[in-house]
């Protein structure tokens, strides 16, 4: 491996995401393919892909609670799970591997 390959990422949160807004992560697990596109689809008018099933979004308080209230539309409860965690206060996210840079303007939500 390289040194770009290893190279650690670290950078304090609160230096990269100031104002209003949280970090937000979405982590699910949906066992229906078409299913699954959909909630995609759904949860990328919200943030961005950080693993193939987990999502990172900067959100005011009015969008992290919409995105609370229509996401559990998208799953069987019976066979899939989603979690939603709101990061709040002073944190630290650490990287390693490959990184996708978030911006930190507003989102485009379309309903």
């Amino acid at each position: 491996m390289s040194n770009e390959q290893n190279k650690l990422v670290v950078s304090g949160a609160d230096d990269i995401y100031r104002g209003s807004k949280n970090l937000v992560l979405v982590i699910y697990d949906i066992v229906d393919n078409k299913q699954r596109v959909k909630f995609v689809k759904f949860i990328e008018a919200y943030g961005i892909r950080v693993q193939k099933s987990a999502f990172e979004c900067m959100l005011e308080r009015s969008l992290y609670d919409k995105l609370c209230k229509l996401a559990p539309r998208y799953i069987d409860v019976t066979t899939d799970s989603l979690r939603i965690y709101r990061l709040t206060g002073s944190m630290n996210v650490k990287q390693w591997g490959l990184t996708v840079k978030m911006e930190t303007d507003d989102p485009f939500v379309v309903f």
